[in-house]
C-alpha cells in the first residue's frame, strides 16, 4: 500500500516508533528488515524494564530466534565474517 510512496512509511513509522510498537514490528517483518526488528527488541527491553545483563541477553536471543526462524539471515556456524 505504502510502496512507492516512501514519505509517507517515514511518517508512518515515526508515528509507530512513539505511540504503535506492535503495528511498527508488522511494518518490519513485511519490508524484511530484520535489523530494525532487532532494535525493536531493545527498546521493549527497556520500555520494559530490563534490569539486567542476562535479561537484555534473553530479549535479544528471542529476537534472533524469530528472526532466523523467519528466514531473516544465517545461523552462526561458528565462522567471523571479519578478516
Amino acid at each position: 500500500m505504502l510502496k512507492g510512496r516512501p514519505e509517507a512509511l517515514d511518517l508512518l513509522i515515526a508515528y509507530c516508533k512513539q505511540q504503535d510498537l506492535d503495528l511498527l514490528k508488522d511494518i518490519y517483518y513485511q519490508a524484511a528488515m530484520p535489523q530494525e526488528s532487532a532494535n525493536i527488541a531493545v527498546l521493549e527491553a527497556y520500555q520494559n524494564g530490563v534490569n539486567s545483563l542476562s535479561e537484555y541477553k534473553h530479549w535479544l536471543l528471542f529476537n534472533q530466534t524469530v528472526s532466523f526462524s523467519l528466514g531473516f539471515g544465517q545461523a552462526n556456524s561458528g565462522t567471523s565474517d571479519r578478516p
